[in-house]
């Protein structure tokens, strides 16, 4: 037997054990699988939980047996799926962001930036759809709205996170890890937040009062080089404030009034 050979049996095995234990509903976690910290309780509209550890479990078995599935298609000859396996059409994940932590970042503003213009390029270029939800997305005594987001608040009574879904596993990934940079660089000092000094840039621009004289526009629009400390810090609470109106732009990004439209 060939490795090629031993490799497509050995997929082949794991594809069948696995759907053997989703039909048989055998989500019992091994006693040699290292269990990771317990995630903070999800629940649906009628009160019950969605994230148990045997539904992460079967959750994990099924994202495992789809990859296991589609590489089989690529490597072996006139391979069929289990009867019960049906592709799934999308993938999503939660990344929660550590407010508690760091109570003074101002996270939200970081994510959108002004006019939601971080938003918008994370969901680009992660080709995936990003969304701010849980505690502090939405301003308080403002509901969704009429039409397709009249929906239901109840991710309001979890932590604060960024809601991704995706398209395929790799899409997912990298969302996540996009996600996750704009976490970290938002901790970092302001000296060393490229991404800040990005925003400060373009909320000068839009609020006109950016110049470029004589290639100095970066140093007046942004003020981090200045022996001011006074300065600096006006201007990052004028980025700090405008990033966090809610009746400016949403938390997928998108005006949420009229004015911006």
């Amino acid at each position: 037997m060939t490795a090629e050979q031993l490799d497509a049996y050995l997929m082949h095995f794991r594809i069948q054990e696995i759907t053997l234990k989703l039909q048989t509903q055998d989500y019992k976690i091994p006693a040699s699988q290292s269990r990771c910290p317990s995630p903070e309780p999800e629940y649906d509209s009628s009160g019950r939980r969605t994230n148990t550890r045997e539904q992460r479990y079967r959750k994990a078995l099924e994202d495992e047996r789809h990859a296991l599935v589609e590489a089989a298609f690529k490597t072996i000859p006139n391979f069929r799926p289990p009867r019960d396996y049906h592709k799934p059409t999308s993938f999503t994940a939660k990344v929660f962001i550590p407010v508690a932590e760091f109570p003074s970042v101002n996270f939200i503003g970081q994510i959108l930036s002004p006019r939601g213009n971080s938003l918008k390029a994370l969901n680009k270029k992660a080709e995936a759809s990003i969304v701010l939800r849980g505690k502090g997305s939405i301003k308080e005594g403002r509901g969704y709205g009429q039409g397709s987001r009249s929906t239901t608040s109840q991710h309001l009574g979890e932590p604060l996170h960024c809601l991704i879904l995706a398209t395929s596993p790799n899409r997912l990934q990298k969302a996540k890890q996009l996600v996750q940079d704009v976490i970290d660089a938002a901790t970092t000092s302001d000296n060393q937040n490229k991404r800040k000094r990005q925003q400060l840039r373009e909320l000068a621009i839009i609020n006109g009062t950016f110049r470029d004289d004589e290639n100095k526009g970066l140093q007046i629009a942004l003020p981090l080089q200045s022996s001011s400390n006074s300065q600096l810090g006006a201007v990052t609470c004028q980025l700090d404030s405008d990033l966090g109106k809610e009746d400016t732009i949403d938390t997928e990004g998108r005006p949420a009034s009229s004015s911006l439209a």
